[in-house]
């Protein structure tokens, strides 16, 4: 049988296709930094994720395949492909509720040398597990075939920086749509010293048709600019110095900010995702 063909029951009735369930919000991270002012004094990183319907599966079955210590050293490789050496602070920490279906995985690091060398200073850049971790579909000229998005889901990530000295830098709310896809990315100041950034990626649709695959990567290249955050310090005597009269602020990755200096190009483009 190569088909199957379905009748109405009354005559000159209609098929009503079915709604489709909400969008199940899969993942959610939580990942707080907390920096030293003594630049020769590790981070603190602790990392708390909630699996949700399937993924939360998906992570059952990966911790009773491989064990909870080859989980843990996998997501460690990970944090060092980005920032170098990471010690574990405490052991990985699993909260199963197979009730409500939700998983909790809570990671706890020091990480020795966070930040990258820039000018007189170092500047912090946040890792991609957002945008690159859920959709790494290859931009590509020319396209023929759909594309898999894979199950409608949301994923959320909570960012929430400690930092040793205040800067001054503007929040920002951003929004961005695709055909089978919206990404959301905020930043606000919760005190001179805590600043928040939370990504939120909805996809909304399984499938991207081959007429709107340039829409798609269109939309990919703008996202992966709105993925993380990046901010710097000068340096003085081994310690961190803040801006004079700052009251905090951050940027996302597609701008390059030092201090309060915007740099022409990227404020263009920034106006272009807005306009």
């Amino acid at each position: 049988m190569t088909g199957v063909a379905v009748m109405p029951l009354v005559e000159g009735g209609t098929l009503e296709p079915m709604r489709e369930g909400p969008i199940p919000t899969v993942c959610e991270t939580r990942e707080t930094w907390t920096f030293d002012r003594s630049v020769a004094l590790p981070a603190r990183l602790e990392l708390r994720t909630v699996y949700r319907d399937w993924r939360a599966d998906d992570m059952r079955r990966w911790l009773a395949n491989d064990g909870p210590r080859s989980v843990s050293r996998r997501f460690r490789e990970v944090l060092e492909q980005d920032y170098g050496q990471v010690v574990e602070a405490a052991p990985l920490a699993v909260i199963d509720d197979r009730t409500g279906n939700r998983l909790e995985v809570v990671e706890l690091y020091d990480v020795d040398k966070p930040f990258q060398a820039a000018g007189n200073g170092l500047r912090f850049l946040s890792r991609d597990d957002v945008v690159g971790g859920n959709l790494r579909h290859l931009d590509a000229a020319r396209r023929s075939e759909p594309i898999d998005m894979g199950q409608p889901r949301r994923v959320v990530t909570e960012r929430i920086f400690n930092l040793p000295v205040p800067l001054n830098i503007t929040p920002w709310t951003l929004e961005q749509a695709g055909p089978a896809t919206f990404l959301k990315s905020t930043l606000e100041w919760r005190t001179k010293r805590q600043v928040v950034h939370v990504l939120d990626l909805t996809v909304t649709r399984r499938v991207v048709a081959a007429a709107r695959a340039q829409d798609h990567f269109a939309f990919l290249r703008q996202a992966r600019d709105l993925n993380g955050v990046s901010f710097g310090f000068t340096v003085e005597k081994g310690k961190m110095v803040g801006t004079p009269g700052a009251k905090g602020g951050g940027v996302p990755w597609g701008l390059v900010i030092w201090g309060v200096i915007i740099v022409g190009a990227a404020l263009a483009r920034l106006a272009g995702l807005l306009g």
